[in-house]
């Protein structure tokens, strides 16, 4: 655990130089990039940790067996073939695989970072922080489903900019590694569904308990969506856990929600700003309504979710950039002590064996891989 508790402390610790020196942006870009590429070194150095290690682990071993397999997209086994042409060894497949992820990853937050914020101040520290302690570690452990919904991520700035052609294209890209994305084209008519109002969070609301009615009924939709059923698929029964997650992304979107009021009378805030802002809640609303479903019948729904609730890694740097300086100290403050507890409540939950102790690939002490 002392591994990620030191990573945790040295982020938090760029975050804050970024707010107490004069040169804040260009040590900001500094630290960040050199961040990513320490997550992007561990990340395909790792070993045997991680859900899902030793079914993809097998996969890229045994290609040939999983070539009719529905469980694999046709996308991602076919990426695995071309590596595994040049090479059988599994961790210049994750090298390969982990250039994909932080790429789009860098991509976004410099979007963030530059097209989208005019104001004084600057958010990589912050962006990065917040990414790595309550976004599953900042990808270190990131699988199929990681890169294609990091792609889903991206494409909404597509939908800002009424950029159709290229966000169905991300989009089919996303579903070609991991066929759940298909569900995230709801994000256009979402993002532009009208004012982010009362409407809107009774529009959600009405999701959710549409959900629970649904119950009966909800294998037998997924088994004709997804072909196969998700019912007991890497999902906890304890309800601490789903508790805490359901806090975490309130207490989010209330902030959210608060500081929309804030955006109308700070004049630093532009209108574009805002629209962004508002098509970015209204997104993580619905998520939250999903996130329901998810406790109630499937863990799809919770795959789903995270999908929309995910967009928080957009607006929140853009709501820290345009506070002023002592606000963004509280918020700064507030942003820690969030992760912190994310973190602890990752590590210590039903999967913490999974990622406890970390090991690299020249350790060889025998870990719990699942």
């Amino acid at each position: 655990m002392e591994f990620y508790i030191i990573i945790f402390f040295i982020f938090a610790l760029f975050f804050m130089i970024e707010q107490i020196t004069k040169e804040g942006e260009r040590i900001s870009k500094l630290t960040f990039c050199v961040s990513l590429f320490f997550l992007f070194c561990i990340s395909s150095l790792r070993w045997e940790r991680g859900t899902d290690w030793s079914s993809y682990y097998n996969l890229f071993l045994h290609l040939d067996s999983f070539q009719h397999d529905f469980h694999y997209e046709y996308g991602y086994v076919l990426f695995a073939k071309i590596i595994r042409f040049f090479t059988d060894n599994y961790t210049i497949f994750l090298f390969a695989q982990n250039l994909i992820y932080y790429s789009i990853l860098f991509l976004i937050v410099r979007k963030i970072n530059s097209k989208l914020t005019t104001n004084i101040g600057t958010s990589f520290g912050m962006t990065l922080l917040f990414f790595a302690f309550s976004q599953n570690f900042a990808g270190v452990f990131n699988a199929r489903s990681d890169v294609a919904y990091l792609l889903c991520l991206y494409s909404i700035f597509d939908i800002f900019e009424k950029k159709d052609k290229l966000f169905l294209l991300k989009i089919f890209l996303a579903i070609f590694i991991h066929k759940s994305t298909i569900l995230f084209l709801l994000a256009y008519p979402i993002f532009n569904f009208g004012k982010l109002d009362k409407k809107f969070i009774f529009f959600t609301v009405c999701i959710a308990v549409c959900g629970m009615l649904l119950v009966p009924y909800s294998d037998h939709l997924f088994k004709y969506v997804f072909f196969e059923s998700y019912e007991d698929y890497i999902i906890s029964k304890d309800n601490s856990i789903f508790g805490f997650g359901l806090i975490r992304w309130m207490v989010i979107i209330i902030f959210a929600l608060y500081f929309k009021r804030f955006t109308l009378i700070n004049p630093f805030v532009e209108q574009n700003l805002l629209k962004f802002y508002d098509g970015c809640v209204k997104l993580m609303l619905f998520g939250l309504a999903l996130y329901v479903w998810s406790r109630v019948f499937s863990s799809v729904a919770l795959r789903i979710a995270g999908l929309f609730l995910n967009v928080s890694f957009l607006w929140l740097p853009l709501v820290f950039k345009n506070l002023k300086p002592c606000e963004r100290y509280i918020v700064g403050v507030f942003v820690i002590l969030y992760c912190a507890l994310c973190l602890q409540n990752l590590l210590g939950g039903a999967y913490g064996n999974l990622y406890i102790p970390f090991k690299f690939v020249w350790d060889d002490f025998i870990v719990e891989t699942f």
